[in-house]
C-alpha cells in the first residue's frame, strides 16, 4: 500500500503541471503562457515522430521528452535570466531525487532523468530536439497573436538542433504560418481557388 501511495502522490504532483506556467514566455510579455503539461505533451508527440524519422525508438524518445521537465514542479520553471542567478542544475537534480525518494519505479525514472541530462543516446538527442521544436511552434503561435519578441527566441535556437530531421523541420517552421495546416485541407483549399 505504501508503494501505491508514493505513486499516487507523484501522479497528483505531475497533474500540477497543468497549471504551472512556462515562465520564459512571461519574460517577453505573454500573459497566459502554455503550461508545463502543455509543453510536455507536445514535446512527447514531436519526439515520437522525430524518432521515427531518425530511426530511433519512438516510445523511449517520447517518454524522455514527456518526463524531462518534471523537476520544474519543485525547482520552478526558471527562464534563462533566472538561471544566471541560481544554481538551477543542482536544484533540479535535488528536486528529481526528492520526487523519486521511495518510489517503486524510481530506478526507471532516474534512468530517464540521467539519460536526458547526459544527452548521449539517439533518443535523448531526439527528445532534446523535440523540446526545442515545441518551443519554436509555441513561439509561432505567440507571434501570430501579436508578440513579436517571440521571434527573437526562434532566431536564438537556430543552431541547437542535432538531428537532420529536426534541422529540416526547423527550417520549414520558420516560414510556416499557424493557419497553414487547415488552409491546406482539400475542401477549404477549393473554396479559395
Amino acid at each position: 500500500m505504501e508503494n501505491i501511495k508514493k505513486i499516487v502522490n507523484l501522479l497528483i504532483e505531475l497533474a500540477g503541471a497543468k497549471t504551472a506556467p512556462r515562465t520564459g514566455w512571461q519574460r517577453i510579455g505573454i500573459k497566459s503562457p502554455e503550461s508545463l503539461a502543455d509543453h510536455a505533451a507536445l514535446s512527447g508527440q514531436i519526439a515520437y515522430i522525430l524518432a521515427a524519422m531518425e530511426g530511433a525508438n519512438s516510445d523511449h524518445a517520447a517518454a524522455l521528452a514527456m518526463l524531462c521537465d518534471t523537476a520544474q514542479l519543485r525547482a520552478g520553471d526558471q527562464n534563462w535570466v533566472n538561471r544566471i542567478y541560481s544554481d538551477y542544475e543542482n536544484e533540479k537534480e535535488r528536486a528529481q531525487n526528492d520526487q523519486l525518494d521511495g518510489l517503486p519505479v524510481a530506478g526507471r525514472v532516474k534512468n530517464i532523468f540521467d539519460e536526458i541530462k547526459e544527452c548521449k543516446t539517439k533518443e535523448a538527442i531526439v527528445a532534446k530536439d523535440a523540446d526545442f521544436l515545441d518551443m519554436v511552434i509555441q513561439a509561432k503561435y505567440y507571434i501570430a497573436n501579436g508578440n513579436k519578441k517571440a521571434g527573437l527566441w526562434i532566431e536564438s535556437v537556430k543552431n541547437v538542433f542535432r538531428t537532420d530531421s529536426a534541422k529540416e523541420i526547423f527550417e520549414s517552421l520558420k516560414n510556416a504560418d499557424i493557419e497553414d495546416w487547415w488552409m491546406d485541407l482539400g475542401p477549404i483549399k477549393k473554396k479559395f481557388e
